[in-house]
């Protein structure tokens, strides 16, 4: 992703756009109260976000619960319930602002052993 360059004046205004999306997100593990998520990353990123839905709540909520820096390519969300449907989806950020969402996965937490 090339950066744009602007003339304003006699500056120079390098501007940076923001990145692409986190490609292929996608559920690495999950136990009853966990899910690890992985994500390739995205040229031009400098942070990570991931946002959670619970789709079973009316209105579903978005709750932002992970971010990291730019080396991040995996995040573990905890105090799950079990045997519950989440929604995941991350975006990547640069000081530009966020990239649009990745592909939205839904995750079923297993349900506890009895």
């Amino acid at each position: 992703m090339a950066n744009e360059q602007v003339l304003h004046g006699n500056t120079l205004v390098l501007v940076r756009p923001v990145p692409h999306a986190p490609a292929n997100l996608r559920l690495a593990r999950a136990t009853g109260d966990s899910v690890t998520l992985q994500w390739d990353r995205a040229e031009t990123a400098n942070r990570y976000a991931v946002i959670m839905v619970r789709p079973a709540l009316n209105p579903p909520i978005q709750t932002p619960v992970f971010e990291g820096a730019a080396q991040a390519s995996f995040c573990t969300i905890h105090n799950l319930e079990p045997d519950t449907e989440y929604e995941f989806h991350a975006q990547a950020g640069n000081g530009t602002g966020w990239s649009p969402e990745s592909n939205h996965i839904l995750v079923r937490t297993p349900a506890r052993a009895p």
